[in-house]
């Protein structure tokens, strides 16, 4: 779901560039630019208040970094997409059919992935259930949204993550994510339209992950 929070009325949205659309009763901006990424279409990320592609082409799930799915509607769709990107309530992560709750106890919520995909009452996979140092966090599965404890995954701080992992924001918006050493890239706003900055499947520090000529 694109835009801001749940809304009856313009009055709900407290942006003036926001107005509410009672079709979907969410808060969607009115105005160019954005605030953050869910101003932006599927795949675009906000950055300095403009969207920028981020869609990485993809044919099956590996060739998607961690934290990704390859999922699309139609083949104009074919994508990863990022699976823990924040939302205000579980309309905001229909699309990939799982909860909004907060994985790393971080107090903001993100779309989490499902420990068991699938299910009439799947149930959104937490850090809490991670009690093994050497696999401390949600990592989301090559295929599909589903997750099982491993080394990649969000995180609030260092000590939640696997030893010698450090916790970094690489898509800027907040919401950190355990990765191998310092890498090539800070975050994704380094990198050139259609990359990202991630962890790949085979492991390895982040780097620019995708981009035209991939």
């Amino acid at each position: 779901m694109i835009g801001g929070g749940a809304c009856e009325t313009d009055e709900d949205c407290a942006n003036p560039a926001y107005a509410c659309d009672t079709m979907v009763g969410r808060c969607l901006r009115m105005e160019p630019g954005c605030d953050d990424s869910n101003d932006c279409v599927a795949g675009f990320a906000c950055e300095d208040g403009t969207c920028v592609d981020r869609r990485v082409p993809c044919a099956v799930g590996g060739d998607c970094p961690h934290g990704y799915t390859c999922f699309f509607a139609s083949a104009d769709q074919r994508f990863c997409r990022r699976i823990t990107r924040p939302c205000a309530d579980d309309l905001d992560c229909l699309v990939l059919g799982v909860l909004c709750g907060d994985a790393d106890g971080d107090g903001s919520n993100e779309c989490m992935p499902s420990l068991m995909p699938n299910e009439p009452d799947a149930l959104p996979c937490d850090n809490q259930f991670c009690i093994d140092a050497s696999a401390p966090v949600c990592e989301t599965s090559e295929e599909g949204t589903s997750a099982a404890c491993g080394r990649f995954g969000l995180c609030s701080a260092a000590v939640q993550c696997a030893p010698t992992f450090g916790c970094r924001d690489l898509w800027g918006d907040g919401r950190k994510e355990c990765v191998e050493g310092p890498g090539s890239c800070v975050d994704s706003s380094v990198c050139e339209p259609r990359a990202v900055c991630a962890s790949a499947r085979s492991g390895g520090a982040p780097r620019c992950f995708g981009g035209p000529s991939r």
